[in-house]
């Protein structure tokens, strides 16, 4: 009886999740390797990006990047480009 209970229980869950569920985890991206990058900064500049980050809905690691490729695009680099020669 407890069985049926349970099962009853269960199906009536399933009938309430959307048609488009899935139990697996959601695909997730390949991991990519990452460099690490130690900065020293005036306290009110660190704020300053912080802010500018959570203004942005980013993290304060997602709007360097976004800065530093944006700089190195005005200034004609490729990301990839020269990091083969500096491996050397």
């Amino acid at each position: 009886m407890l069985y049926e209970y349970c099962e009853l229980q269960y199906i009536y869950h399933l009938m309430q999740l959307p048609l488009n569920y899935s139990a697996m985890a959601p695909a997730r991206r390949p991991k990519i390797k990452t460099a690490t990058l130690s900065v020293r900064l005036d306290p009110a500049i660190k704020a300053a990006a912080e802010s500018a980050a959570a203004l942005d809905r980013r993290s304060l690691t997602s709007l360097l990047e976004v800065l530093i490729l944006n700089h190195c695009q005005t200034m004609g680099i490729r990301p990839n480009s020269r990091a083969k020669e500096l491996r050397k």
